[in-house]
């Protein structure tokens, strides 16, 4: 690692976690609504 630093040492970065998802209603469509909804929640 040459510059294991790039973002800086105190830079914010944040993981948001959802509920599981069954298999069967894991569809590209219903994924992508779900990760919508977690963005909207941390605006």
């Amino acid at each position: 690692m040459s510059q294991p630093f790039r973002r800086g040492l105190f830079n914010r970065i944040e993981l948001s976690i959802g509920h599981s998802v069954d298999p069967a209603a894991a569809t590209p469509e219903h994924l992508e609504s779900l990760v919508r909804s977690l963005c909207k929640k941390n605006l």
